[in-house]
Order: structure tokens, then C-alpha cells, then sequence
């Protein structure tokens, strides 16, 4: 794996667990899937660290069934084996249906994919939003659901980056466009300052993923997913500067009547249907 900062994200779903799937996990993560049963939970969960265990080897040449996990005081976990691995950024995220795990050797990177069409509502959520983004999210009311999903997932996506999850001070940083029109956003310290930046992207048309990055963004390198599969989410708060030269909030229109944009294949790899093959897509 490149060492320029760039991040590779891994797609997948969550099929009925298979032995072979079990086999890879360590008796602590067998356990746990015991606990959470055969039905979607415990899918998601072995779907998950199996991903996971994928993308590192794919990452580093381990056997997937040679890594070895232990979680923080806030339940992230990080690598304890191989020693000289843990170095690696890495997140995890899953809902019904959809598993990401996203891979970093320099950046410090958070993951968070929900269903797209799951209700959110503003007092439920207010408390995480900056008035700037509370502005946006209620400048145009037939994209506030969309909105505060979207910010939602790159609130969460922020704590994980943090690694302090949803007890992190999520209303202490924003998030805004890093240019009108583009597809980035940057991610604002009370200060104003840049701490971060993020991407977001619809997946299937059926999930909103997020993905949060504590640097500037580099180049993003998908596995396991078409690339016609991806569309990227252009609108966001507008810039203080830019809300209050032009007297509104309104961003652009909801992204779901944004259009599709195509992602450029890598030379190397072979089938994207193995979500940890080699198979690369990058932004064009």
C-alpha cells in the first residue's frame, strides 16, 4: 500500500455468516458474534471484521486470520498483532445491508454509512449542529431530511476520526464547502481554522457514506464497488465568509437531483466483485 496519504475504502454487504467467515475471526470477536445471533446485527458484524481483516492483509500481505484487535476505553479498536501494523488508520462502519472499512497509512480517518432514507429529526440532532449548519439544513425545506442525515453521518464519521465516537464535542466543529460548487467539504475548529476535511458519497442510491480525514484530502481509492454505483454529494454549508457576502444559506440544490459523476479505473486489479481484491477506483 502507498504511503502518500491517500485512503482506500473497501465496500461490501452482509450475507448469512458462513464458517469460513467465523474461521477468520479470534475468540473474542467469535464470542461476540455469538452474543449478537444469526440475524442482521450479527451479520453486520462479521461482515465488518471480516472486511476489516481483508483490506489490512490486502494492505500489509498478513493472513487475514493472524490480526489481532483490542479495544479503547471508548471501544475503538486498534491493532495489537502484527506489532510493526500499527501504524494503520483504519475505520469501521455497517447498517443493514452495507459494511465499509476504510484504510489509511498517514491520515487519521473516520467512517460512518447509514440507509439513505432513514428519518432524522432536527431537535433529535440540533444539539451536534453549528448554527451554520443548522441554517442550512432548514434554508430549504424539502432538503432538511436529507440534510440532517448527511450531517449526521459526518458527525459520527468525526468522532470515530477522534476516536472518542459520539462522546466527542461534535458541536465544537463544523463542517462547510470547500468550494461553491465542489465536492469537498473542510471541517472548522471554533476558531475557524481547518482541522479536517470530508467527502461524501450514495452508494447503490440506497446509502449515504461519509468519510472524515484529519488533512487535507488525497486521493480516495475504492474496492468492491461499480464505480457507476457512486455518486458524489456536492452540496454543504456554505463558507461564513460566502454565506454572509451572498445573504443566504441555501448551498445547492439536494444532491439527490445532482448528477452522477463517473470514476476513472486504475490499470491494475482484477474483479471488483472481490471487495478485497486489488481492483482500484480513484477520483477523477
Amino acid at each position: 500500500m502507498a504511503t502518500d496519504g491517500s485512503v482506500h475504502v473497501w465496500v461490501g454487504d452482509s450475507p448469512p455468516v458462513a464458517p469460513a467467515a467465523l474461521a477468520l475471526l479470534a475468540p473474542e470477536e467469535k464470542a461476540r458474534a455469538a452474543r449478537l445471533g444469526e440475524g442482521p446485527p450479527g451479520r453486520a458484524f462479521v461482515a465488518a471484521r471480516v472486511l476489516l481483516r481483508q483490506a489490512l492483509s490486502w494492505c500489509r500481505g498478513v493472513a487475514a486470520q493472524d490480526w489481532r484487535f483490542e479495544a479503547d476505553a471508548h471501544g475503538r479498536p486498534w491493532i495489537v498483532q502484527p506489532a510493526d501494523a500499527a501504524a494503520l488508520h483504519f475505520s469501521l462502519s455497517h447498517t443493514a445491508g452495507c459494511v465499509v472499512c476504510a484504510v489509511s497509512t498517514q491520515r487519521v480517518i473516520g467512517v460512518d454509512v447509514e440507509p439513505a432514507d432513514r428519518a432524522i429529526e432536527l431537535r433529535s440532532v440540533r444539539r451536534v449542529l453549528t448554527p451554520l449548519e443548522q441554517a442550512w439544513v432548514t434554508a430549504e425545506p424539502g432538503c432538511t431530511r436529507e440534510r440532517l442525515l448527511r450531517l449526521w453521518t459526518l458527525k459520527e464519521a468525526y468522532g470515530k476520526s477522534v476516536g472518542l465516537g459520539l462522546q466527542a464535542a461534535l458541536s465544537s466543529v463544523g463542517f462547510v464547502q470547500d468550494a461553491p460548487g465542489g465536492e469537498g467539504l473542510q471541517l472548522h475548529a471554533p476558531s475557524g481554522t481547518v482541522c479536517g476535511s470530508a467527502r461524501q458519497w450514495r452508494i447503490h442510491a440506497r446509502f449515504i457514506l461519509a468519510l472524515v480525514m484529519g488533512a487535507p484530502a488525497g486521493q480516495t481509492h475504492w474496492h468492491g464497488v461499480d464505480p457507476l454505483a457512486l455518486e458524489p454529494l456536492q452540496d454543504g454549508p456554505p463558507r461564513p465568509g460566502e454565506a454572509e457576502s451572498r445573504g443566504q444559506v441555501q448551498g445547492t440544490a439536494c444532491s439527490s437531483s445532482g448528477h452522477r459523476r463517473r470514476l476513472a479505473l486504475d490499470a491494475s486489479g482484477v474483479s471488483v466483485r472481490k471487495p478485497h481484491g486489488p481492483q482500484v477506483f480513484s477520483c477523477e
